[in-house]
């Protein structure tokens, strides 16, 4: 189905693109989706980068709030962060029911929106998150980051760095679990089918 409507996303959009895709859980039962989604968590935690574990413990331990904002599915993102013992997950908001499911995009400055609505005023200074340092590995995380008094940038794009060093921002390469572009289409695809297999 998702390949079928690949030439009418320019038209459909992120979001567009996410409810087709999707229509593959139709009418599976709520508590299968549940079970998938805490397996997967599972399976993508030896892909973590090492190092950004150790930051995130570091954070943890110095008493921080975490806060995991993502554009994907929320139904399994929220495990994602369990996994990982963030203490807010927020991802994409998905209703099932239909067979192209609704959904709210969670992208861009659509999670400066939600951010703003759900944590409390005194959390927020002069328009920024008090002490809040942000990581991102995407553009598309620009609008987010404008609520952070520091930046880490993590295996940036090249435009990504350019934006980065021209902010002042830390730029972080730990080591990618893969040597190629062949070698990522693979995880993605050990990934995609359930067979984890990181090096």
């Amino acid at each position: 189905m998702f390949l079928a409507f690949l030439p009418l996303a320019g038209l459909l959009g992120a979001g567009g693109m996410k409810r087709v895709f999707l229509s593959y859980l139709w009418k599976i039962p709520p508590h299968t989706v549940a079970e998938y989604a805490r397996e997967f968590a599972k399976s993508l935690m030896p892909a973590i980068y090492p190092e950004l574990r150790e930051r995130l413990e570091r954070h943890r331990a110095a008493g921080h709030f975490l806060i995991l904002a993502s554009a994907s599915p929320e139904f399994y993102v929220a495990e994602i962060g369990r996994e990982l013992g963030f203490d807010l997950t927020l991802g994409t908001p998905v209703e099932f029911g239909e067979f192209f499911p609704d959904l709210e995009n969670h992208k861009g400055a659509a999670k400066v929106d939600r951010l703003e609505k759900i944590l409390p005023p005194s959390y927020f200074l002069n328009g920024k998150l008090r002490h809040c340092h942000g990581y991102t590995d995407s553009t598309a995380d620009l609008p987010m980051l404008t609520l952070c008094g520091s930046v880490t940038v993590v295996n940036p794009s090249e435009r990504l760095s350019k934006i980065a060093e021209k902010s002042g921002w830390e730029i972080f390469r730990p080591d990618r679990p893969w040597k190629s572009r062949i070698g990522f289409f693979y995880q993605m695809l050990t990934l995609l089918t359930g067979q984890v297999k990181i090096d």
